[in-house]
């Protein structure tokens, strides 16, 4: 009987340390839950993201994690600290004509014991060359438009303006314009500016007519 009772007792005390041990633990990690979205309308939410990369890297610990919105749990366990998360198109490069790029970058922290979550905003900036009155194929021989966010640029020349085509930009604060080109009445175009204060999903719209008043 006294033997049946040590065994008893040591049971216990082994269960006990066990609940000890994870009362220790609980609260040690945090939890992260994402909520992507699109900025404009031209890309549904949800399982469409699927395949876009995503990178979670710590900003006050050593932390570094790649993987796709899609392999991502509802609820990833992280450790206490600030992080920042970064979600792209696959494959996307910086600019690129007629398929928009998304991209969207931000912080966030952990706490232990809690659940935090991040909204994700995924944008792109466009950027539509148009005709007018005054710069269109009638009054215009040739030309060369540039824009450029300072990391790649696109060009247009007078085809691509005529049809309104649309480049797109993965991330923006400002865009460098610079026009070249010859009129039919012999005038040489030539014409640089920039627009300050890009916003995350800003489209603009470009009357090129507008630059150039001496066609």
């Amino acid at each position: 009987m006294f033997r049946k009772l040590l065994h008893i007792l040591a049971a216990a005390y082994v269960l006990v340390g066990c609940d000890t041990a994870l009362l220790e633990n609980a609260g040690v990690s945090g939890w992260l839950a994402v909520d992507l979205s699109c900025g404009d309308d031209t890309k549904a939410g949800g399982s469409a993201f699927a395949g876009y990369p995503v990178s979670i890297n710590g900003k006050t610990l050593d932390y570094s994690l790649e993987s796709t919105c899609g392999e991502l749990p509802a609820l990833l366990e992280l450790a206490p600290g600030g992080y920042e998360i970064h979600v792209s198109s696959p494959n996307a490069a910086p600019a690129a004509f007629d398929t928009p790029i998304y991209s969207s970058s931000e912080d966030f922290t952990i706490e232990a014991g809690k659940t935090s979550s991040v909204s994700v905003v995924l944008s792109t900036v466009q950027v539509t060359l148009l005709p007018s009155s005054t710069f269109n194929t009638s009054t215009v021989a040739s030309c060369s438009v540039t824009v450029s966010n300072g990391e790649a640029s696109l060009t247009w020349n007078l085809a691509d303006v005529a049809a309104e085509r649309t480049g797109y930009f993965k991330e923006a604060s400002v865009l460098y314009i610079s026009l070249e080109g010859v009129a039919k009445n012999g005038n040489v175009l030539k014409f640089n500016s920039a627009i300050y204060d890009v916003a995350p999903s800003d489209h603009h719209r470009i009357t090129l007519g507008e630059y150039v008043p001496t066609i």
